[in-house]
């Protein structure tokens, strides 16, 4: 399992990212959460990140991030944004050329910019020449109908336009559902946070690993699993496909692998009343061995 990362720091207030936050109902949090705050708790702390999976001969990327060059005014940290993200995954031992499949949890733009890059006469390109993108069916076909019903919107802050269509004109799309799968990986469905969210299931080697894109965007929702966060398409189903996953989780005795969460990136759960505790974190320098799905002490 390998790991490359974007980008990392504080981003939102946490009372804007989480509608439903009280600091009432965080009087006595674990002390491990406050590496996840900013000091005073002012901001959440998070990274962009994509998962790297070698299983079956495959190499497959998962979610791939903002992108460079992308115009997102909404979003000012990511606007036109320069990154070294393509030499990230090149120390990591991923040339581009390498990659087989791109995976999609969602079509939303921090997790599919790295789909595409500038050409010098300014087309976005396949970033991965030799790859088939995988998104998920119900998710495209939902942004679909809105470019349908609305051809000016700028749909995930452009993010359709200039990273998801592209690839579809390339021919390099494949549209997936919950049973996919693909070499060890199975695709669930997980909606809520965007129309048709997927997650990924790995067993490998006797591990089992979750790959859960935004279904959690940060540890408190662990101890507040019905907080779904502001960007969430139907908040309700988005707490309810939480709850599921991190159910799975503990069942199943599975890593969780979110999109967004700092060090440590991935965690093993237990159920501590209505939310789940932290039973074991991964090392911060785990994911440097493709090799195995449990994170390498």
């Amino acid at each position: 399992m390998l790991r490359v990362e974007e980008s990392s720091g504080a981003s939102f207030a946490p009372g804007f990212m989480f509608p439903d936050w009280s600091t009432e109902e965080l009087a006595d949090p674990p002390l491990w959460l406050d590496a996840h705050f900013t000091s005073g708790r002012t901001n959440i702390m998070g990274c962009l990140q994509s998962w790297i999976v070698r299983t079956g001969g495959l190499t497959i990327v998962i979610d791939t991030g903002v992108g460079n060059h992308k115009e997102r005014p909404g979003f000012a940290d990511w606007h036109l944004q320069q990154s070294a993200y393509l030499q990230a995954l090149d120390t990591a031992g991923v040339p581009l050329d390498s990659v087989d499949y791109v995976m999609s949890t969602h079509l939303h733009s921090d997790h599919v910019g790295w789909n595409t890059t500038r050409s010098c006469d300014h087309q976005w390109l396949p970033t991965f020449s030799n790859a088939r993108y995988l998104f998920g069916r119900t998710e495209y076909e939902a942004y679909a109908r809105m470019l349908v019903d609305g051809p000016a919107q700028a749909i995930n802050q452009g993010s359709f336009a200039d990273s998801v269509l592209p690839i579809m004109d390339s021919g390099r799309v494949q549209l997936i559902d919950s049973g996919f799968s693909l070499g060890e990986l199975i695709v669930l469905d997980a909606p809520g946070h965007s129309p048709g969210h997927l997650a990924f299931e790995l067993q490998s080697s006797g591990a089992r690993a979750l790959f859960v894109g935004d279904v959690i965007h940060h540890p408190v929702q662990l101890l507040q699993p019905g907080w779904s966060s502001r960007f969430c398409f139907d908040p309700r189903q988005a707490a309810s496909s939480r709850r599921t996953l991190l159910d799975r989780c503990v069942d199943t005795d599975s890593w969780l692998f979110p999109g967004h969460f700092i060090a440590p990136h991935a965690v093993k759960l237990g159920r501590n009343g209505i939310g789940y505790v932290i039973e074991e974190a991964a090392p911060a320098d785990a994911f440097q061995d493709s090799s195995s799905v449990a994170p390498q002490a």
